[in-house]
């Protein structure tokens, strides 16, 4: 597996597997609407395939994870792409990463606290906001749970991941 810029691969390419994975190339949060194909990323990927993708947008002191999905999980891929982005914070000297999930996402919540994220934020009934940009967002979650809130995740750049 090696780490790529995402921004090398194919657009094309790029587009089908948001599509695929995220359901869509458009993600709306609390902190904007972002169209996933255009973000600073990078691929996790082995022969020609693409295993994974994070996607990122960058502020004047941190940097914002917009999105992860992985073709696989348990086998090091997000690991290795939020590995990627702490490299790229610290090379832009950011103080801090951030990651917007909702309430539903009991898989992102664990991983992103295996790999030191602190919850710094929750944000009450802002699904609902971006189902106003986006009437796509389901009510409900594949798992039975209501999706209505977000919860913001901080990690300083100095703490590693593993």
């Amino acid at each position: 597996m090696e780490i790529v810029d995402a921004q090398t691969l194919n657009s094309t390419d790029r587009q089908a597997f948001f599509m695929h994975y995220c359901g869509s190339d458009r993600m709306v949060v609390t902190s904007g609407d972002f169209k996933l194909s255009q973000l600073y990323g990078y691929a996790a990927q082995e022969n020609g395939r693409i295993l994974g993708l994070i996607t990122y947008e960058i502020y004047d002191d941190y940097l914002e994870i917009i999105s992860l999905d992985c073709a696989t999980q348990n086998k090091g891929i997000g690991t290795a792409l939020v590995n990627g982005i702490v490299h790229s914070a610290k090379q832009l000297n950011k103080s801090e990463i951030k990651v917007i999930t909702t309430n539903d996402n009991i898989n992102a919540v664990r991983f992103y606290q295996k790999r030191g994220f602190r919850f710094s934020k929750i944000i009450p009934n802002a699904v609902a906001q971006a189902r106003v940009l986006k009437p796509t967002i389901p009510e409900v979650a594949e798992n039975g749970i209501p999706i209505m809130d977000e919860i913001v995740f901080s990690k300083s750049v100095t703490d590693t991941i593993s």
